[in-house]
């Protein structure tokens, strides 16, 4: 949840700098939709994307009472300039969409 991604600290910040704020796609799926991963392609039922740069894991959680999950996500460059918002549930935990999956869950625009 937005709200929990924040601290308050009596140090004050420069006007005009953002420290820390991860960037987050402006365009998510819904549903997720499903990825193989295939050496450095990204194959889906309707379209692949070859990757050059795969950088994270940034670990997200939600709150238990409303159903809770826990996903590894990661911004995935693509070799024509994309950027895909890609995540994946620890082997230890599935959520809806199954525990060792490839999801896409958003775009960079």
């Amino acid at each position: 949840l937005p709200e929990a991604s924040w601290g308050k600290t009596l140090k004050e910040e420069e006007r005009g700098t953002l420290v820390d704020v991860p960037l987050r796609p402006l365009r998510l799926m819904d549903p997720p939709l499903r990825l193989q991963r295939v050496g450095d392609w990204l194959l889906s039922s309707s379209k692949r994307w070859r990757f050059t740069a795969f950088t994270g894991a940034e670990r997200l959680k939600g709150e238990w009472w409303l159903g809770g999950f826990e996903r590894d996500y990661f911004r995935v460059e693509t070799n024509e300039g994309e950027t895909l918002w890609v995540y994946t549930a620890p082997v230890s935990q599935g959520d809806e969409h199954g525990p060792k999956g490839l999801w896409l869950h958003g775009l960079y625009d």
